[in-house]
């Protein structure tokens, strides 16, 4: 398995940061240059290791890369078959989870969803995800960057279910 992360950062290109946090946060495809994934599949089930009891819908990444910024961090798109709101969140957490796996320099991560087949670089269609690996969020002060009610990261992998321009629903899920 080290092998085929080894061999996928490989096929990446690093972009450097082009802007300021709140712009990623924000979903401004202008904000970041996203390379395109190899062909190369990871092996999810690492990734999916502490997820909840529902199984995630199918989601496979558009794009993703590493931003080495004073808070390194990674940013993916991902595509994901449609599912019931719970398996859709599931799904957004195991691709934040996954992240994680392949950028481990990266002390944070941010997800955006969309149905298959959308454009990938416009505002967020099924939901979006953060994780932190020190329990730190996205600035490093310790709460989530884009969570309405300021709630601290706490270690959970925050996730919000919806459309940027509709209703959302918030779940959180366990590393």
């Amino acid at each position: 398995m080290v092998l085929a992360l080894v061999a996928l950062l490989v096929g990446f290109i690093v972009q450097p940061d082009s802007g300021p946090d709140e712009d990623i946060l924000s979903n401004n495809p202008t904000s970041a240059t996203f390379s395109e994934p190899d062909e190369e599949t990871l092996d999810r089930e690492a990734a999916d290791e502490g997820s909840s009891s529902v199984d995630p819908a199918p989601y496979a990444f558009a794009a993703h890369e590493f931003q080495q910024v004073s808070r390194p961090r990674a940013v993916g798109r991902v595509e994901i078959e449609p599912a019931s709101p719970e398996a859709t969140g599931a799904a957004l957490a195991a691709a934040a989870r996954e992240l994680l796996l392949i950028y481990p320099d990266a002390r944070v991560v941010a997800v955006f969803g969309y149905s298959p087949g959308e454009y990938v670089e416009g505002p967020y269609t099924r939901g979006k995800s953060e994780a932190s690996r020190d329990g730190r969020g996205w600035t490093g002060d310790g709460q989530f960057s884009f969570d309405m009610n300021g709630d601290d990261d706490e270690g959970q992998i925050r996730v919000y279910v919806g459309s940027v321009i509709g209703e959302t629903t918030a779940m959180d899920f366990p590393h």
